[in-house]
């Protein structure tokens, strides 16, 4: 648990939470939660990147790509330099639920929000 959120996955070293989205999430009102979740987490520094069970079916291979591209990005250069490369090109733009980019820096900071 982080704050009050209960979080799927957490990466504490790249401050990375994950977030697999069941096809229960896709109500307005669940939407309004998941937004004021990641917003929370956000403001902690965590960066909160989400997929849909969906793409982690039929695109697991990308997903992890992505995943693995957001640790390194996140991580000391000492630390990310032990990582394995992605061996999955990460532009299907259909991987992030929401349309946003995992690795876009506007979503690691959104204190900007009320």
């Amino acid at each position: 648990m982080i704050r009050s959120c209960i979080v799927d996955f957490f990466g504490h070293a790249a401050r990375l939470v994950i977030e697999p989205d069941g096809d229960q999430r896709g109500t307005p009102e669940k939407l309004a939660c998941d937004e004021a979740r990641t917003a929370v987490l956000n403001d902690l520094g965590l960066l909160v990147p989400r997929f849909t069970n969906a793409v982690i079916d039929n695109r697991l291979d990308a997903v992890c790509a992505c995943i693995n591209q957001a640790v390194q990005d996140r991580l000391p250069p000492e630390r990310a330099a032990s990582l394995q490369p992605p061996e999955t090109e990460i532009d299907d733009a259909a991987l992030f639920s929401q349309n946003q980019s995992i690795l876009s820096p506007a979503n690691t900071d959104r204190r900007s929000r009320g």
